[in-house]
């Protein structure tokens, strides 16, 4: 993925967590590039997660570091806010499209690509819908509140590609839907019934 990003060539869809970058995001931004990317059978589009931060910072994101080393995840190969240096050269080349994950309104240096949205999977309050120059048609549009994100990244899984579930993957997703949860403690009542069928 990042060779194809570096080369410039070729159109993108990138995959965005927002800015904050806690767990939830970072592993939905992964995972749902990469159910994204076995539906395309485009050759010349590339579906490519972007970490929503410098590379730098994400040391600082000890819960994410931690489940990514210990799962054996190389954090050389991913894509980090400083390495979008041509994004102004695909904005003005019209060959970017945006799916957004774990927010639903781009900010930063993003805010501009809000046009260019095409799928958003969010858990938060639905602040798109209200945006005057955003799109009116996308291929997927699912906001609604649940506990995590990677909730409705799961159901993504098992609605179109089950048998990508690999313990991989399911260990990635099961990390934030707990953390977000607070382990689904009652006393916090943090989960949703679709939260707790994708633990199930």
């Amino acid at each position: 993925a990042k060779k194809r990003w570096e080369s410039r060539s070729g159109k993108y869809l990138i995959c965005l967590g927002n800015e904050a970058l806690d767990l939830d995001s970072a592993v939905c931004s992964i995972l749902y590039a990469y159910h994204l990317s076995t539906l395309n059978h485009t050759e010349d589009v590339g579906v490519l997660p972007v970490l929503n931060l410098s590379k730098a910072d994400f040391r600082l994101r000890t819960e994410t570091s931690f489940l990514f080393n210990t799962l054996g995840l190389d954090t050389n190969s991913l894509i980090f806010l400083d390495s979008i240096q041509h994004l102004g050269l695909l904005l003005a080349e019209k060959r970017l499209e945006v799916a957004l994950v774990d927010h639903n309104v781009p900010t930063g240096v993003w805010s501009e690509c809000l046009p260019l949205v095409t799928h958003i999977l969010d858990h938060h309050q639905d602040t798109f819908s209200s945006q005057p120059n955003a799109p009116k048609a996308l291929k997927m549009k699912e906001i609604v509140v649940v506990g995590s994100c990677a909730t409705l990244v799961a159901e993504q899984f098992f609605a179109a590609s089950p048998s990508l579930l690999n313990s991989q993957i399911a260990t990635l997703l099961m990390a934030p839907i707990l953390t977000d949860t607070a382990n689904f403690d009652k006393t916090l009542a943090r989960g949703t019934p679709r939260d707790q069928e994708m633990r199930e």
